[in-house]
């Protein structure tokens, strides 16, 4: 039985609000388009996020946009748990049994999952107390 289209549930990423559906072309010179590429490239934004910022504010205000490995090493393991589990869910909603070694991957996901909880935690906390200080 195909689904009616009006009960699919909508895939993909959400509609904006404000959607930036307007464009502008200016004509630029090569050495004007380069130093405006390289502005951008140093300020770690797009052509067109520098360029909008410029027309709007005038300035560029940045964002420092880095992890501490740590974190980046954290984020990459609970990806790998997280699928770890959704490949389990769906052996187990298929009305597959778990096995003894599916039983035993998921006592050791559980323990890494609690190790690494448990360190971001404290990286959270010790975070915290240096921006008190």
């Amino acid at each position: 039985m195909i689904p009616e289209k009006s009960k699919r549930k909508p895939g993909g990423r959400p509609k904006s609000l404000v959607p930036a559906d307007r464009k502008v072309g200016i004509r630029l010179t090569h050495i004007q388009f380069k130093l405006i590429e390289a502005y951008a490239i140093k300020s770690e934004m797009t052509i067109s996020e520098y360029m909008r910022s410029m027309a709007l504010n005038g300035k560029i205000e940045l964002y420092k946009r880095s992890f501490p490995k740590e974190a980046i090493a954290l984020i990459a393991t609970f990806n790998r748990i997280a699928a770890n589990l959704n490949s389990l869910a769906h052996k187990n909603n298929r009305g597959d049994f778990l096995t003894q070694d599916d039983k035993a991957g998921l006592r050791e996901w559980l323990k890494t999952f609690i190790i690494h909880r448990n360190k971001l935690e404290e990286y959270i906390k010790n975070d915290s107390k240096s921006k008190v200080e």
